[in-house]
């Protein structure tokens, strides 16, 4: 799985893991915003999802951790604050570890969504599988997650929205 690749270690650099769910949330509609500075912060990803009853907006952190971590609730309710400012729908976290029982609990009872390695890895084999069913040839392919995650678009400088841009988009 494109995880286990991209280095020695088996973890996932944290621009890679915020590039492939911001890949996988565009290609369901969402509109991305990666590094999206709030006044308080730099969230990982805002993501709007546009429908014909109105905006939904869900903010994500994308924690990069050894499998072997655990993260607390602390997390969770930092994410929820960013929610509320940002007057967002959902919020999601996305680990390349796991969460303590303690946070589990906490995201079920205030319907945060979480993802956790295993997620993540069910979510990587699943795109791969289903991006590699559209290529027109035989050869093999590992649903470009290495392209993008390798090329990061050298010609175009990452630009970063914050909320004043985001609410001249909108008006737009």
């Amino acid at each position: 799985i494109i995880f286990e690749k991209t280095h020695a270690g088996g973890n996932l650099e944290k621009p890679q893991l915020i590039n492939f769910i911001a890949k996988v949330m565009e290609d369901s509609g969402f509109k991305v915003y990666k590094n999206f500075k709030t006044s308080q912060k730099v969230i990982d990803i805002y993501a709007i999802l546009p429908t014909t009853i109105g905006d939904f907006g869900v903010v994500v952190a994308c924690k990069n951790y050894d499998k072997d971590f655990r993260i607390g609730v602390d997390v969770l309710k930092e994410m929820e604050e960013v929610q509320e400012s940002l007057k967002a729908s959902k919020t999601t976290i996305v680990s390349s570890s796991y969460f303590s029982e303690q946070a589990k609990n906490y995201a079920l009872r205030k319907n945060i969504k979480l993802v956790d390695r295993d997620n993540l890895l069910e979510l990587a084999k699943r795109y791969q599988d289903r991006t590699s069913q559209t290529t027109l040839d035989n050869t093999p392919y590992d649903g470009g997650a290495s392209q993008y995650i390798e090329e990061e678009y050298p010609e175009y400088p990452e630009y970063t929205y914050d909320a004043s841009d985001l609410a001249y988009l909108q008006r737009r």
